[in-house]
């Protein structure tokens, strides 16, 4: 199966040279495994049939089949980056796995490498052989399941798709549209690295600087969730270290426009945790005053919303909301009952 994966790289005429052993498929074999394999075999006619189905993952796969399978992927699709598949490439970035499937990490990674593939970021061949094809027991989920960061890879492969994202995020309606299947998977991660903090938070500044559609805004939005809806609220701190822009002014009034509390929550933790740039920050969290007095009548208040407006009002202070009526920001302390407690050095 590998050397017709190999031909396949090449030509489908080259391929067809090299013949599967024959093997009838039946749905009734009871390896999840095999049954892949034979019905792949039985597919084998046509490329993307064939490659349709190798992307299919089942929680029944074992890890090392998940991870073979994804090495033979990852080898087509650099071999094809010059005449891409664009039905593969499709299926790669909107997700071909059953719910509750654990994808093994490196799998993941062959993965992204295939996404910076697809998006025309050069990959050289010794990255190909530098990444680790064993068999880690860490595991990425894209469901109900954790993710443990333990391979050093994560952070080089992530930094490389993400100046792939930077380049092709304002190209071509193709590049844009994949842009937005892969920016809705990274969503579904339940654990991140800290560095995809500072990737999505670039990613968010590059579109507010030439956004000009809606689907520009519905990038931004997802941005800022991959980037700080995972982040424990009742921290202060983090250690991502994120560069804060001019152009970061104009997610004010979109997010607080959409009435959607998540992304206004993911937007104040950008603006309130404590990092290097922390004056830029909060002087862009000062445009938010207007909308923080009447938002209790918008939008339902979570545990995280209540405690990061609150931390918002802590560090702009009264005197950042001269501008709104005093009256306005009383009924606003009363609806969120703030105590000392809530506080960590008080109000001002």
């Amino acid at each position: 199966m590998w050397i017709h994966a190999l031909a396949l790289c090449k030509f489908d005429e080259v391929a067809r040279t090299f013949h599967l052993p024959g093997a009838e498929y039946t749905t009734s074999v009871p390896d999840p495994d095999l049954r892949q394999l034979l019905q792949a075999n039985y597919m084998a006619w046509d490329a993307d049939y064939y490659l349709e189905h190798l992307l299919k993952m089942d929680p029944g796969h074992t890890h090392p089949h998940s991870q073979w399978i994804s090495n033979l992927l990852l080898h087509y699709s650099w071999a094809n980056r010059t005449d891409p598949n664009h039905d593969f490439i499709l299926a790669c970035v909107s997700g071909t796995h059953e719910a509750k499937t654990i994808i093994p990490l490196n799998v993941t990674l062959n993965r992204l490498l295939m996404w910076c593939i697809f998006l025309g970021s050069p990959i050289e061949e010794e990255m190909l052989r530098v990444q680790d094809k064993s068999y880690d027991i860490s595991f990425f989920c894209f469901s109900s399941c954790s993710l443990i960061f333990t391979s050093d890879h994560m952070e080089p492969i992530l930094d490389r798709l993400s100046k792939a994202i930077l380049s092709a995020i304002n190209g071509t309606r193709t590049q844009r549209d994949l842009i937005s299947h892969m920016l809705h998977n990274l969503t579904k991660l339940e654990t991140r690295p800290v560095c995809l903090t500072k990737f999505a938070y670039e990613w968010c500044s590059v579109i507010c600087e030439t956004c000009g559609s809606l689907g520009d805004w519905e990038r931004l939005l997802v941005c800022l969730k991959i980037g700080f809806c995972h982040l424990d609220f009742q921290r202060r701190y983090t250690e991502a270290i994120v560069t804060h822009t001019e152009h970061y002014r104009a997610l004010v009034d979109v997010v607080f426009e959409t009435r959607e509390s998540e992304a206004i929550v993911d937007l104040l933790h950008a603006w309130t945790f404590e990092h290097q740039s922390r004056g830029l920050a909060y002087a862009l969290l000062g445009f938010c005053a207007g909308h923080l007095v009447g938002l209790h009548d918008l939008v339902p208040f979570s545990p995280r919303l209540r405690r990061l407006v609150i931390r918002s009002i802590e560090l702009m202070g009264c005197e950042g909301f001269k501008g709104v009526g005093v009256e306005q920001f009383i009924e606003l302390l009363n609806h969120l009952h703030v105590t000392a407690g809530d506080t960590d050095h008080g109000l001002h």
